[in-house]
């Protein structure tokens, strides 16, 4: 349902785009490479992978966890980021470029074609590897608290990417189609990117922490940064059973010490 919502958006950007182009005659547009096609791809990205990474955190039977915890240690965290990787990569980016292209070789022929292919295909892998810096759990199998959602205050950020994302990098792509230039700085700056998120993925995910399974509850009332009057104040959970005892064996002896032999009262 989630993930449908997210396709629902991204399917209404789309259809405004095309009908006023349809209802006014203008099918010549579709005839050139402009910023509404070439952004239409980008637009399903955004919108389908910004969902599916969403849907990653959200467990669809948390109990049943415990054969990951078992069997996927901190040295297989890797191997795990690098399944949702490949996750999205088939389910989201390979589809939607192999549709990009296609399109795009039937409507501008095979060189523009095929040059579409590759910058939707590359962008796409850009904000799939993007959207998983920072991810340190195994899809489906951590505990999900929806008051963690930052959406409410972060949404002016999202509008931001989506623009930049879609449209910015549309008409980077139509420039490289139409500019020499363009066409060797603008893939040359994507693969750069893609490098670099490659290569630092390894460090992000250097333990500790490892694999989560547990999130923090957001409602959880705070306990202080435990300094020394706090740790004075409260007893270690420990020494209970040492206090309880030594608290029973003092009542005894004072029990004892105060019952006279029968044969020492004059």
């Amino acid at each position: 349902m989630l993930l449908a919502t997210y396709l629902g958006v991204a399917a209404g950007l789309v259809v405004s785009t095309l009908i006023p182009l349809v209802l006014s005659g203008r099918l010549l547009a579709f005839e050139t490479p402009s910023v509404a096609l070439l952004s239409i791809p980008l637009v399903f990205y955004f919108f389908m992978l910004v969902g599916m990474r969403a849907l990653f955190g959200i467990p669809i039977e948390i109990k049943a966890n415990w054969i990951f915890r078992l069997y996927a240690p901190e040295d297989r965290m890797h191997a795990a980021v690098g399944g949702a990787r490949l996750a999205l990569l088939l389910a989201v980016v390979a589809p939607i470029a192999m549709a990009a292209g296609l399109v795009g070789i039937a409507l501008w022929g095979p060189g523009v074609g095929a040059l579409h292919l590759f910058f939707t295909a590359a962008l796409g892998v850009l904000l799939a590897d993007v959207l998983l810096v920072g991810l340190r759990k195994i899809p489906f199998a951590c505990t999900y608290f929806p008051g963690r959602s930052r959406a409410p205050t972060l949404w002016p950020l999202f509008v931001g990417a989506f623009v930049v994302y879609s449209y910015a990098l549309a008409d980077a792509e139509r420039a490289a189609m139409t500019s020499r230039l363009a066409l060797g700085v603008v893939p040359i700056s994507i693969v750069i990117a893609i490098a670099a998120l490659a290569h630092l993925r390894p460090l992000n995910l250097q333990p500790p922490p490892g694999l989560v399974y547990e999130e923090e509850e957001p409602g959880r009332i705070f306990e202080g940064f435990k300094l020394s009057e706090g740790l004075a104040a409260e007893t270690p959970v420990s020494e209970e059973p040492a206090i309880e005892n030594h608290r029973a064996s003092l009542s005894t002896h004072s029990a004892t010490s105060t019952r006279l032999p029968s044969g020492s009262r004059k």
